[in-house]
């Protein structure tokens, strides 16, 4: 674990992947090498996230997910690059929040970076991440 900054914000992020100076661990970068912002992509009741949730960003995600209507969601997190512990619990309060409104919060194809957060955080059954709860939906009983 170690201080990461970016900008004027500096939280704790957990290094889960050994990195060269010739890779980008997994990272989608742009053209210029700067790391991707979130990106939110809404389609019914299928929401896709990609980029990075972060201190910065997981409001915007939270905005976002307090604004469906309450039913089943699916959360598609096989675009996230990056999660540090802000992230991890914007999902976390998402799952409760949509839960208490007698809705259904499903993640789905979460990438390893967020399972393994969840993992290291304890959080992985809670927020359902695991291997085996890759390809689950929310048309799937559970």
């Amino acid at each position: 674990m170690g201080l990461v900054t970016r900008g004027t914000c500096y939280y704790y992020a957990i290094r889960v992947q050994s990195c060269s100076p010739f890779s980008k661990c997994g990272v989608q970068v742009s053209a210029d090498g700067e790391s991707q912002p979130l990106s939110i992509r809404v389609d019914g009741a299928v929401i896709a996230v990609s980029g990075e949730l972060d201190v910065a960003s997981a409001p915007t995600l939270d905005d976002t997910l307090s604004r469906t209507d309450g039913r089943a969601v699916e959360l598609d997190l096989s675009g996230v690059s990056f999660i540090d512990p802000a992230g991890l619990g914007a999902l976390l309060a998402a799952k409760r929040d949509i839960s208490a409104r007698g809705g259904r919060l499903v993640i789905v194809n979460a990438s390893w970076q967020v399972r393994r957060l969840a993992q290291l955080s304890g959080t992985a059954e809670d927020l359902d991440v695991d291997d085996a709860a890759e390809a689950r939906s929310v048309h799937d009983p559970g």
